[in-house]
């Protein structure tokens, strides 16, 4: 329904939601299949920029969040592959018994 790319667009990820803004104009997230209007911009020097600054400035959010809640340091030009999903209770329970 569409509901999850808004969110997660819109909320989550404001400075690439607002790139696209710019692009596309700002109510693609009533019209998803707006987003296909982005295909052209897939070559262009600029939009190609902008992207990657979006996209290292939310790995350096992310990595200190890390540094800060974990103490850990990450290289933010390395791969992040970042996986979330809610665990219910009997997955929870199977995770404790294999120690996981």
């Amino acid at each position: 329904n569409g509901i999850t790319p808004r969110r997660w667009l819109k909320a989550c990820n404001p400075a690439l939601s607002k790139l696209i803004d710019k692009k596309i104009g700002e109510d693609w997230p009533r019209d998803l299949d707006k987003l296909q209007g982005l295909a052209k911009f897939a070559s262009n020097k600029t939009f190609q920029k902008q992207f990657m600054k979006v996209k290292l400035e939310n790995k350096e959010l992310l990595a200190e969040e890390i540094r800060k809640s974990l103490d850990i340091e990450v290289d933010v030009n390395a791969i992040f592959d970042v996986q979330i999903k809610r665990l219910h209770e009997y997955k929870r329970q199977h995770l404790a018994l294999l120690n996981i």
